[in-house]
């Protein structure tokens, strides 16, 4: 269950092959197809916010973890489950509501 790319504090945008079925990146960040969970956000990733798509209903294991750029994560309806560590070891964020 754990994010394979926490690790990977260079890592700036997800790239996958066209005919996936299973996985669709958006904005640089990797989802399963129909962006309901998010896997995961690149630690790499420069930019201070962040908007999670209305689609989305889960936040994957780790999948934020680590992410030291992030300072505002805007959290909008339709989000049912935040799973562990999601957030884990992010010095400057918080979460606003919509």
């Amino acid at each position: 269950k754990m994010n394979p790319w926490v690790e990977c504090n260079n890592h700036k945008y997800f790239t996958i092959h066209e005919e996936n079925d299973m996985y669709e990146v958006y904005e640089d960040v990797l989802y399963t197809q129909g962006k309901e969970t998010i896997i995961s956000y690149p630690n790499g990733k420069v930019d201070s916010i962040y908007f999670i798509p209305t689609s989305v209903k889960t936040i994957h294991h780790s999948a934020f973890r680590g992410n030291q750029h992030l300072e505002k994560i805007i959290i909008q309806s339709g989000l049912t489950t935040i799973e562990e560590f999601a957030f884990y070891d992010m010095n400057n964020f918080l979460f606003y509501y919509l």
